[in-house]
């Protein structure tokens, strides 16, 4: 028997580590997207704290408004996302509320109270740095309000700078069930939903174009929705089109962000290109669909959760340590690129440490025998992405829509 190589046998271990157990259950093209989702978060972050190093006169500066641009609305498809598989697993299928409701809880908190707690031993090495008053009962509401996750949703402090996102979430997940089983939704014929969705996000684009932008990402939550009927339509033959859609989709944003649009525009942008994008992902024929189901972005879906905790932190480390070596002078341009790797690589490495000790034991289920990242990866053919209740369903016209056996997959998951 030949003696395997090194290279193989270390993706081996990485798939052991970041295969959460239930790859059968799971979406694959969506937790590949979900990767990309948390690197659009580094991104921002990234390009907010090395600003100082950087000589933001010329194409550099130009280039990381550009960046911060894109990278910003990560977390508007993190969720499109989670209004597709939410949605779409209480609309196939009535469920326990609490049954439900405590796999949510069990997703969410056990890596979000991991990761609070670090931040509050950091609040007492590091006072100043703190987001606490020093006042007891203020301090206290902040906690309180913090584990209950009401930041984002309700105009208070976030301890974790991200953690905004899971207050609406949070708030997804218990209006999703309620709205539901008030409308008999499950009853409606789907020309029905679909009129209700648009109606409500037309109501939303509407205020929005009024000056309501309160909690306007939420509307990215029907984007979602909407995107689970129409993958689920018999009618559904896939994109009319194919081309480049990230592409188109990141230009249109930049464009945004040098114009005199408003928020309404950024919006509508993200709210049908991120749709897009998330058809033409599960199109196992574009080449989306097979980036995102490579081993490389699967370890990173399947850990994009304590991802997009923990990067933050990292990254404020790695730049408290930076003005020891170089003192900020406003003097790179080309270092941008070449810092960014390095860090990233860092904040992987710390995101590993937090998924391995927290998000994978006390989050994921226990593996099902006989499923894993491995066997979904060598299949080798992106037409089915290998999830057990869904299956690509070839039409008439030659493109694929998408037809439920039983229930949607289970990947859904908090901002990450």
């Amino acid at each position: 028997m030949r003696k395997r190589s090194f290279l193989s046998r270390w993706i081996d271990k990485a798939d052991a580590i970041y295969d959460t157990g239930n790859s059968a259950e799971r979406l694959l093209p969506m937790q590949g997207l979900r990767g990309i989702a948390a690197f659009m978060v580094f991104v921002v972050h990234y390009c907010a704290q090395i600003l100082p190093w950087l000589n933001t006169d010329g194409f550099t500066g130009e280039a990381v408004k550009v960046y911060r641009a894109i990278g910003a609305s990560g977390v508007d498809l993190f969720f499109v996302l989670s209004g597709f598989l939410i949605y779409g697993m209480l609309i196939k299928r009535e469920q326990a509320f609490l049954p439900y409701f405590r796999r949510r809880i069990r997703r969410i908190y056990p890596t979000f109270l991991a990761v609070l707690a670090v931040y509050l031993i950091l609040s007492v090495l590091f006072p100043g740095q703190s987001k606490f008053s020093g006042d007891m009962g203020s301090d206290a509401w902040l906690l309180a309000g913090n584990i209950l996750l009401l930041p984002g949703m309700f105009d208070m402090t976030a301890i974790i700078s991200v953690a905004w996102s899971l207050s609406y979430e949070m708030f997804f997940y218990l209006a999703v069930p309620f709205t539901i089983a008030l409308l008999s939704l499950r009853k409606w014929q789907q020309t029905e939903r679909v009129g209700f969705l648009v109606a409500v996000s037309v109501a939303g684009f509407m205020a929005l174009g009024m000056g309501y932008t309160s909690h306007s990402e939420l509307l990215m939550f029907f984007s979602g929705m909407l995107l689970f009927e129409y993958t689920h339509s018999r009618e559904t033959s896939g994109l009319p089109f194919r081309f480049p859609l990230v592409t188109v989709l990141f230009a249109l944003l930049a464009w945004y962000r040098f114009s005199e649009a408003g928020e309404w525009v950024k919006i509508a942008i993200m709210f049908i290109g991120y749709a897009l994008v998330c058809v033409q992902c599960l199109d196992g024929r574009e080449v989306l669909s097979r980036f995102c189901t490579t081993r490389f972005m699967l370890w990173f879906g399947n850990m994009s959760y304590s991802y997009y905790l923990i990067h933050g932190l990292t990254l404020k480390f790695l730049f408290m340590v930076l003005p020891f070596l170089v003192t900020p002078d406003g003097q790179w341009t080309y270092q941008l690129y070449v810092l960014m790797p390095l860090f990233f690589a860092v904040t992987w490495l710390a995101s590993t440490v937090l998924y391995v000790s927290v998000e994978k034991p006390f989050s994921l289920k226990s593996p099902v025998k006989g499923a894993s990242l491995v066997r979904h990866i060598a299949g080798g053919n992106a037409d089915v992405w290998n999830c057990r209740n869904y299956q690509p369903q070839k039409t008439p016209t030659g493109g694929y829509g998408f037809a439920s056996q039983d229930e949607p997959c289970s990947s859904a998951q908090g901002a990450g």
